[in-house]
């Protein structure tokens, strides 16, 4: 059995962004619950020379558009650069649902021969690294991607949100849960 591009890809890209949504929605709700200003949560870092919260968020959105991007080259235009002006809960919602319009849009058909396409990741403002699209779904995209889900979820958590592993994996509760079976 493989794994298409776009199974390694787009809908890995769509859940952790609906879980992150969620995550979000219970830290706007914890700045609410303790009169705290959400600006401090948006605001806040893991560390000084890593990105704060909106940041992170703002990452998720461009790394699953940027996916699209290199896999599908589509018409210049045709998916929208989002200015990183987001200041607060409700806009980081906002450019995280229009991210899922976009993945949500894309069909498998789409991904298909593109294992061996060539795609230019750019590395600083004078070099890029080239992958082939079968090494950019699993060395690159996704695990990129993870790294900023899970670093948003570290400074929530470092915070004092009261989120953890499940909120982390789980999300809305889309895996399935059963007991095991009796010995």
């Amino acid at each position: 059995m493989s794994i298409s591009l776009y199974s390694a890809t787009v809908p890995v890209f769509i859940r952790g962004i609906e879980h992150l949504i969620l995550i979000l929605k219970k830290a706007e709700k914890h700045a609410l619950d303790h009169n705290l200003d959400p600006n401090t949560l948006l605001t806040a870092r893991l560390h000084p020379n890593m990105h704060n919260l909106t940041a992170q968020v703002q990452r998720v959105s461009d790394i699953s558009k940027f996916t699209i991007i290199r896999y599908l080259k589509p018409e210049p235009g045709t998916i929208p650069s989002f200015p990183d002006d987001e200041k607060t809960f409700a806009d980081l919602y906002e450019r995280l649902d229009k991210t899922l319009e976009i993945l949500r849009a894309v069909k498998e058909e789409d991904f298909e021969g593109r294992e061996e396409q060539e795609m230019f990741v750019p590395r600083s403002a004078t070099d890029e690294f080239v992958l082939k699209g079968k090494e950019y779904a699993l060395i690159y995209g996704p695990p990129n991607f993870w790294f900023h889900v899970v670093t948003a979820y570290g400074i929530l958590r470092k915070e004092g949100v009261d989120i953890g592993k499940n909120d982390y994996l789980n999300g809305k509760n889309d895996v399935q849960v059963r007991e095991k079976p009796k010995a």
